[in-house]
């Protein structure tokens, strides 16, 4: 027979395995919108390298 803390310990690990779930996904949406972000603003970011670029190795 199940014991109480054997049907506890099922509950708990379905419930961080839910909450892992959740986090994974929130990261995937989180990457997603970085990426883009990143794609949109690639030709400022371009002109920020090469001002960097220019003014650490321009001597």
């Amino acid at each position: 027979m199940n014991s109480y803390v054997d049907n506890y310990f099922f509950l708990f690990k379905i419930i961080i395995m839910e909450v892992l779930l959740i986090i994974k996904i929130l990261f995937i949406i989180g990457l997603a919108i970085t990426i883009y972000a990143i794609l949109r603003n690639l030709d400022i970011l371009k002109i920020i390298f090469i001002y960097l670029k220019d003014s650490l190795f321009d001597k």
